[in-house]
This record gives structure tokens, sequence and C-alpha cells, in this order.
């Protein structure tokens, strides 16, 4: 994930927040409420697409074949010098296409490609709730068991919520080798001694600890459509928590951008140099 590409996330989630809270029971009778929360839910869905096509883009330039179709060195969408590089080690020893067998789970872009289609999706469903015509009849007939156009929202949501988890799950797959090497002692990627802290070697647990965050946050924003379609109670509130772990997850994802900054295990500065 890119430095850009987590800051977006953390403010696309962060505007989860409030979206999910005017959805309360407690707003339900305001009109006014309900208006702010879908129009909160597009603007932050709009963002959560940015943030992952930004990160799309950065992943295909970094594929290139060519060092001019890849960008400039200081090209901002490539700002992520240590592309995870306990991910990569994971991936050449896994049992689907590891050792350069090129695994479809292995595939560089099916991450990104999975948060884009999620991030999109979810900005498609929020659409669909816009009160404006949300409680319209779908106009075809083979669409009746849908229902209304918020009906309709909430099934696109889920196909969402869906590609959020495979993408997620994916990366956890991928990242829980490398944890397990950091508990047994192996530590970071291979950096010089006294060199910056690596983006994700040297912090596996909390890289794995976003995606745990980011797939619980699926989980219930799943489970909150389910309510919502059943007519049961507790779909916002269940949609709120979803949105409390979806930014958790992304703070944990941008720490790892801003770990160069704290002083090296060893007592040195950020830079590598050591105090006499």
């Amino acid at each position: 994930m890119t430095k850009t590409g987590a800051q977006l996330y953390l403010v696309g989630t962060v505007l989860l927040l409030p979206g999910t809270t005017l959805l309360l029971p407690a707003y339900a009778s305001s009109g006014a409420a309900t208006d702010a929360a879908i129009a909160l839910l597009v603007a932050a869905t709009s963002v959560l697409s940015a943030a992952a096509a930004i990160d799309m883009v950065a992943a295909v330039r970094q594929r290139a074949p060519s060092p001019a179709m890849r960008g400039a060195a200081d090209d901002p969408l490539l700002d992520q010098e240590d592309p995870q590089p306990m991910v990569a080690r994971a991936r050449r020893g896994c049992c689907c296409g590891g050792g350069g067998g090129g695994g479809c789970l292995d595939h560089p872009l099916l991450v990104p490609a999975c948060m884009l289609l999620g991030g999109l999706l979810f900005l498609a469903g929020a659409l669909l709730y816009w009160p404006a015509w949300a409680a319209d009849p779908l106009p075809s007939a083979g669409a009746a068991a849908m229902g209304t156009v918020a009906n309709l929202g909430t099934w696109v949501f889920r196909c969402g919520t869906l590609s959020y988890m495979t993408g997620s799950g994916v990366s956890l797959r991928a990242a829980l080798p490398g944890l397990l090497l950091s508990a047994r002692g192996g530590g970071g990627g291979g950096e010089a001694p006294g060199a910056p802290r690596a983006h994700w070697a040297r912090l596996p647990a909390v890289a794995v600890s976003g995606i745990v965050c980011f797939l619980l946050g699926a989980a219930l924003y799943l489970v909150g459509g389910a309510l919502s379609q059943a007519a049961l109670g507790g779909f916002a509130q269940t949609w709120l928590a979803g949105s409390f772990f979806f930014v958790a997850g992304a703070v944990l994802f941008l720490i790892p951008h801003y770990c160069h900054l704290l002083p090296p295990a060893g007592g040195g500065s950020a830079d590598g140099s050591t105090e006499a």
C-alpha cells in the first residue's frame, strides 16, 4: 500500500463514522439526518475508491516492463520503496504458485484489484441509497425479488464487502508467515545494521493487525446488510462498529509509512546514526 493510498484510506474510513452514526435509530425520524448520512457515505466511499485506484496505479507501474513506463523515481505514486518484503518472502514459499510459479492468489495485482472493486461497489451502493430514488421500485420485472433501489444497494454493498474480504484475506494469507518469521527472530527484511526501519518487515504484527481489522469491519458490514434486509434492528449499530474497525485498520496501515521517524531499536536516530 502506498503512503498516499494509506492516507486516503484513513480519511475515507473516518468519514464513514459520522455517516453510519446518522443512520442510528435516534436519528431515524430526521430526514435531514438521513440525507446527510447518505451524502457522507458517498463522500467516504469516493475517497476509498480513490485510495484503491492510487494503489492500483502504483502496482501496475511497479510491474511495468520499462523504467519509462514505471515513472520517475520521485513519483508520489511510487512512494513505497519497500513493497512489503515480508509478504514477498512468504509468497516465494507458499503453496499456491510459490517459487515464481505465479499462482492466482500470489498475483501482485490481485489485492489492489479487490480493494478497488470493493471501493467502487461501496460507492455504487451508497449512490443507490440516495433518498431521491432509494424507495423507488426497480423497473425490471425480472428484478422484482430485489424490491426497491435501496435493497439493490444493499446487495451491491454486500458484493463490495466480499471484495474487501477477499483482498484482505489474500493479504493476511501472505502476511502471516512473515509474522511467524518475526516471532522466531527472523525479524526484518535484510537491511544493513543501522538502516532505517522498513515499512513492513520490522512491523509484521502491525500489518497483520490492520488486515484483521479490515476483515472484521467488512464482516460487520456484511452482517449489518443482512439485518437491514431482514428488517431487524441493529443494522446501523453493526455498520458503525464495522466503521470503527475500518478506521483502526487504516491507522495501522499508515503507521509503517512513518516508522522511520521512530528511533531504531538499538537506540540511534531515525536516520540510522548513533549517538556517541
